[in-house]
């Protein structure tokens, strides 16, 4: 509140007080006890015309009751402030901050001289704690409020008089359901809507036949119940799932004859309700679906209930070549690779998570034992899955792989009557009893097994074969970065020369300290003190001096090692092919940016400190033992219980790190998501879901920071613990040195700093220990990366060098091309044997339902799939020969929906090229028929129009891709999908258009919407990865045609429906 604002106190602020309380509603039923209590907690304000009252995302802090005048309220919307309503006599604001903390939702300014009732939060908050009836009256008043916004929240924009307002508020109602009750079961009889105000709800429908599958879980602001609701959606409003609560869940009750009110006056919530009850129907069929296709999965898993292989039983022990390292998972979609990673890690191959996930394809969610048995098999594994009781585990070969809780993946280790050892991607190895594990194997859900009994769970056995002795190591990731450090070689060696002399200089101080207490002190020598003095001085210069060269040294070396290391990560990660891009959330790929620049600082400043301080130690250790033999012993005494206190907390501080990373990376993936999502989620109102899903990955986070603290915390005062024990025990030696006169005070002073000197390598040696911990762990994250492999092929040999493409003539041939898509080791075909050839300046179209293989047809042309087998030749060149950038430099595509980048017009057409050619950016737009609007810009070609083209419509949006794929002039034109998300009117001026751009071009069009592609030169009808029909618009839909070539009419079917053509009879 302003504090320019009047409060008042007088007579007629009296007289307004005592009448808010007889006439509000939420004072005038309590008690006059109660009621004089209010009366002196409220106060009385005066505001003049045109004053801001409160500011919008303001701390709320009390309730005001307008007496006199009016306000109107204003709502910050893209930056601006929009007048949504004006309020006047009696009515009241800020009323939920009476119990709770909560902020202005609009900004409130006087419109006229006010005449304000306040009652202040704290003092409200502090009466309700004292006084239960007010407390009851208070809440009963506020859910009252808060119900009535959720009313307008469905209204909408809709038209109603307060009268209907009023009635279909007293028509709800609010219902608090305790954690595993049911709202509605399956088949009730139950036409009301639901909107849960808190807590957590599950979604589950119960189909004819099989387990019952959960379909969503509801957070805070979830409408649903929409089945029974909606009208005609269902027989009689029988609902036709079960809403059950997960916790304590309160809801809004909305009924039957209130529904349909709310529904009549906002018919756009009827259509996000039809549309919600779709993607229920939609993810059920998807399940059952998913159910049908796992009964064939994994058969094996089915038939092999006990041991029956010699190969696979523990008969003798197996002679591992090096003990199990942890894999860790970044996600769970990484677990089985993981598991698989450490199992080859056992038999003396080191594979890092990334190159696990490239040679096997393990990287989904529900990984099936199938697809690691594949995965094993193809790196010389002889593997089988089995479901087995517990006892079965102690007779088989191990390590070996199991299912665990969930969907997760585990490595087994070692069995024993009582516990097992594991070793588990997520939390490192440990051990587990009995009970607990059987637990968590015997009802893990894998995905793709059947008919498992309950006292089973799922192994997987492994045996090395010949062809696994056969296979290479992973290449070593730190020889990557250890390559570009050597061309600095120079500096770091005079870097290294400078630490040698600051340190040296270093030892001085001690000799010092004791030359003045022994002789200078003692003997009142002021020449030799002047002397000392003036050698402190000069050392003091010298070590400054070496200082600064040296930090200048290393800071000159690092600033172009970062550039090198961030411009060569990132060229190297823009080279991946696209299926990296699909395998990989943002968050991750990101992530790994940072971890460049950890190992950069390891290797460099560490390597210098471990150089320095090995050297240093023996020095100084030298020195000590020079100085008293006992004292120096007492030093190296305590050593070892610092490298104890490493040696204990190093793995938990590691483990930990791993899951920062993990967490960091997914609250990152989530914020990128939202950003990208921003539009999709205010359309459906989903603010709060994206929001809760990201504060969830960062409470994790910041929780499992805050245990890694708590550890450091640990271990540095039990470390510093050490050094004082070590320093009072040097102390009450020394001291008896001393007086027994074995040494000199000047001796033990220099000797204390000696030990100081000495502390300070081996703490950072220690420190050092844990920070190389970590350097493994982001190296294996980077080498993720780097060993995948760029879809450019290096070029190792003169017949390596790819074809430059200059010019197109625009022919693409496909000859028996077969492409299947490889996920989780699951290959699923697309193209079967695939034949078309499309000559130099013809319209080609593709069509057919979604998934028959058009769009990567298309991804095939530009080189972002390979074929599988057979050719894919551009004019007569076999694609695979030839440079990929030059090839997509001349083949201009345009994509539904086209990505603007922030920067001006000019620069978004002619993307990439560093001196825009205007002639020809200005030549690109008007035959794209972008140059209308472009013109009309405050600064034509030079408007910036940002990230994603905001200020663009949608037509704009694609006027300008279509120019940016003309830039180039290029011969060949793909356009995917790239007018189905325009209106009638938009598709047919850009179809109108390009029957101009298109001439002397080759072009291939995919689309839905038959009017983009009726002029064609040829429609090809895909399905089952090949051409079923092909010819013109008037032939396809012609009988006499489809009956001389024997086609079925697959491409009349879909016309029918789009053109309303007769029903197709070819008898």
């Amino acid at each position: 509140m302003d504090t320019a604002i009047e409060t008042v106190r007088n007579t007629a602020a009296l007289e307004a007080i005592r009448s808010v309380l007889e006439t509000h509603v939420l004072f005038n039923v309590l008690p006059t006890a109660e009621k004089r209590a209010i009366e002196l907690l409220l106060e009385v304000r005066q505001v003049p015309a045109g004053k801001k009252l409160f500011t919008q995302g303001a701390a709320a802090d009390g309730m005001y009751v307008i007496h006199a005048g009016s306000a109107r309220l204003k709502e910050n919307t893209g930056g601006k402030l929009i007048s949504v309503g004006l309020i006047g006599d009696g009515a009241t604001i800020g009323q939920t901050s009476l119990l709770e903390e909560t902020k202005w939702p609009y900004q409130v300014v006087a419109e006229t001289a006010m005449t304000l009732v306040c009652l202040r939060a704290d003092r409200a908050r502090l009466l309700v704690s004292e006084s239960r009836i007010v407390d009851e009256h208070f809440k009963r008043y506020v859910g009252l409020v808060e119900v009535g916004e959720r009313l307008r929240t469905l209204l909408g924009g809709a038209n109603y008089t307060a009268e209907e307002f009023s009635d279909m508020l007293s028509k709800m109602g609010v219902k608090r359901i305790r954690a595993e009750a049911a709202v509605f079961n399956q088949g009730d009889n139950d036409p009301r809507l639901y909107f849960l105000e808190s807590g957590t709800l599950e979604l589950i429908r119960a189909p004819i036949t099989g387990d019952p599958i959960s379909l969503s879980r509801c957070g805070r602001g979830t409408l649903f119940g929409e089945m029974g609701a909606l009208p005609r959606r269902t027989p009689r409003g029988i609902q036709t799932y079960t809403a059950r609560a997960v916790t304590d869940a309160t809801v809004l009750v909305i009924y039957q004859q209130t529904v349909e009110r709310i529904l009549n006056l906002n018919p756009e919530l009827q259509q996000r309700l039809i549309q919600r009850a779709r993607d229920v129907e939609q993810l059920e069929a998807d399940e059952i679906a998913s159910r049908k296709r796992a009964e064939g999965v994994d058969l094996r898993i089915k038939l092999a209930e006990g041991l029956s292989e010699d190969e696979f039983r523990a008969t003798s022990k197996v002679k591992e070549t090096t003990k199990l390292a942890v894999v860790r998972q970044n996600t769970q979609a990484d677990a089985a690779a993981a598991c698989l990673a450490m199992v080859m890690g056992f038999y003396g191959r080191k594979f890092t998570l990334g190159q696990m996930q490239e040679v096997t394809g393990l990287n989904t969610d529900e990984t099936t034992p199938d697809a690691i048995i594949r995965g094993a098999e193809t790196l010389g594994f002889r593997a089988k899955g089995y479901s087995i009781p517990y006892a079965s585990l102690k007779t088989v070969r191990l390590p070996a792989i199991l299912g665990w809780q969930g969907y997760h993946w585990i490595v087994l280790l070692k069995v024993s009557d009582k516990e097992v050892e594991i070793a588990d991607p997520a939390g490192g190895i440990r051990k587990v009893k009995r009970d607990e594990f059987l637990t968590s194997w015997t009802s893990a859900d894998v995905a793709g097994v059947v008919d498992k009994r309950p006292d089973c769970g799922v192994m997987i056995a492994l045996e090395p074969t010949v062809k696994f002795e056969k296979e290479e190591d992973a290449k070593s990731s730190i020889r990557h970065f250890v390559n570009y450090i050597l061309p600095y070689k120079k500096y770091y060696g005079e870097a290294v020369l400078a630490a040698v002399v600051i340190n040296v200089l270093g030892l001085a101080s001690p000799l010092f300290v004791q030359t003045i207490v022994d002789n200078v002190v003692v003997h009142h020598d002021v020449g030799l003190l002047n002397m000392m003095l003036g050698g402190m001085v000069l050392v003091a210069v010298l070590t400054t001096a070496m200082s600064v060269v040296q930090s200048l040294l290393l800071a000159h070396t690092t600033s172009r090692l970062d550039m090198r290391l961030m411009s060569e990560f990132y060229r190297h990660v823009l080279s991946l092919p696209m299926d990296f891009f699909l395998t990989k959330n943002k968050g991750e790929i990101l992530a790994r940016f940072g971890e460049n620049q950890k190992i950069r600082a390891i290797l460099t400043g560490s390597t210098i400190t471990v150089l320095m301080n090995t050297l240093m130690i023996v020095l100084y250790f030298l020195m000590m033992f020079a100085y008293s033999v006992p004292l120096s012993l007492i030093v190296v005494f305590f050593i070892p219980i610092y490298i104890g206190i490493v040696v204990y907390f190093t793995p938990k501080i590691k483990a930990i790190a791993q899951e920062i990373f993990i967490t960091n990376a997914q609250s990152q993936s989530y914020l990128i998501e939202s950003m990208n999502g921003i539009e999709a989620l205010k359309a459906t109102s989903n603010e709060y879901f994206a929001r809760a899903r990201w504060e969830n990955a960062f409470v994790e986070n910041v929780n499992r920071s805050f245990r890694q603290q708590k550890l450091s915390l640990m271990s540095n005062s039990l470390f510093k613990l050490a050094t004082l024990a070590s320093s009072i025990a040097v102390l009450w030696i020394g001291a008896n040195q001393v007086m027994n006169s074995e040494m000199s005070i000047g001796e033990l002073m220099g000797f204390n700093m000696l030990m100081g000197l000495v502390t300070g390598p081996v703490t950072q040696m220690v420190n050092l220990w844990n920070e190389l911990q970590e350097v493994r762990i982001a190296i294996d994250r980077v080498g993720d990366v780097l060993n995948v492999k760029s879809e450019h092929a290096t070029i190792s040999s003169p017949d390596k060098i790819q074809t430059q493409v200059r010019q197109l003539e625009g022919e693409i041939k496909f000859d028996k091309v077969n492409f299947s898509y490889n996920t989780n080791d699951q290959k699923r075909s697309v193209m079967h044997g695939f034949d078309l050839t499309i000559s130099p300046g013809e319209h080609v179209a593709f069509v057919g339902p979604s998934g028959c293989g058009k769009s990567t047809i298309a991804k095939m042309v530009l080189g972002f799939y390979k074929p599988t087998s057979g050719d894919l030749t551009i004019d007569g060149k076999d694609i695979k020969t030839m440079d990929l950038n030059s090839l997509r430099r001349n083949i201009g595509v345009v994509l539904q929906d086209t990505f603007i980048f922030g920067g001006t017009v000019a620069e978004n057409i002619a993307l990439g090229d560093p001196e825009p050619d205007m002639q020809a950016v200005l030549e690109a737009a008007k035959m794209a028929g972008s140059e209308d609007f472009i013109i009309n810009f405050p600064l034509g070609y030079q408007t910036r129009i940002g990230e994603k083209g905001m200020g663009l419509s949608g037509g704009q949006r694609q006027r300008v891709g279509i120019a940016r794929a003309l830039y180039r002039r290029p011969k060949i034109m793909i356009f995917d999908e790239a007018t189905s998300a325009l209106d009638n009117e938009s598709e047919a001026r850009i179809t109108q258009e390009l029957k101009t751009v298109l001439v002397n071009r080759t072009s291939i069009t995919i689309a839905h919407r038959l009017t983009t592609v009726m002029d064609s030169d040829r429609i090809c009808f895909i399905r089952d990865g090949k051409v079923q029909e092909q010819g013109t618009h008037q032939q396809l839909t012609d009988k006499e045609f489809l009956k001389e070539n024997n086609y079925t009419g697959m491409y009349y079917q879909l016309a029918r429906t789009q053109f309303d053509l007769p029903a197709l009879d070819l008898g």
